[in-house]
């Protein structure tokens, strides 16, 4: 599947963004069986 946006908009800059840090999430497996979590001092999940 292929995603596509307008350049210039802000679908774009995430996309273009999600081609940087995509492959570092999915590269950043720690081989334990766990998902990493979010970044510490997040508010995420609480």
């Amino acid at each position: 599947m292929v995603y596509t946006a307008v350049p210039g908009s802000e679908s774009y800059d995430k996309l273009q963004l999600l081609s940087v840090i995509g492959p570092q999430l999915v590269g950043s497996d720690a081989g334990d069986g766990t998902a990493p979590g979010p970044p510490e001092g997040s508010s995420a999940g609480r």
